[in-house]
C-alpha cells in the first residue's frame, strides 16, 4: 500500500548506506527534487574529488542516470566518475529508476 500511494504522489526515497545499514535520509517528491537532494548532498559533503566518484543505477535502464550527470557537469566536470548497475541490495529500498552515489569525504584533521 505504502509503494501504491508513492507512486501515485511521485514520492522518491532518499537513502544511504551508513554503517552497512540502509537509512531513509528522507523523501522527495519527483524526480527533479531527488536529483536536487542528492546533488545538494554531494557538494555539502566535502566529497575529496582525488578519489574516485560511483554513479549508479537501479534497473534495466540508465536514461535518468545520464539526465542527471548532464545536468550536474559543473559539480562533475574533470572528475573520475565511475558509473554502475546498483545490485539488489539497494534497489530493492528504490525500486526501478533509482539514482545513487559514492564517494569519499576528504579527511579533516
Amino acid at each position: 500500500v505504502a509503494a501504491m500511494a508513492g507512486a501515485l504522489l511521485k514520492i522518491k526515497p532518499v537513502i544511504a548506506v551508513e554503517n552497512g545499514e540502509a537509512v531513509v535520509k528522507g523523501k522527495a517528491r519527483g524526480v527533479k527534487k531527488g536529483r536536487a537532494y542528492l546533488t545538494e548532498a554531494i557538494s555539502a559533503s566535502g566529497i575529496d574529488f582525488d578519489k574516485p566518484l560511483a554513479l549508479g543505477y537501479t534497473g534495466t535502464d540508465d536514461a535518468l542516470l545520464q539526465a542527471y550527470v548532464a545536468e550536474n557537469q559543473d559539480l562533475l566536470q574533470g572528475h573520475a566518475v565511475q558509473e554502475i548497475n546498483v545490485g539488489c541490495a539497494i534497489g530493492t529500498h528504490t525500486g526501478p529508476g533509482g539514482i545513487a552515489a559514492a564517494w569519499f569525504e576528504k579527511k579533516t584533521d
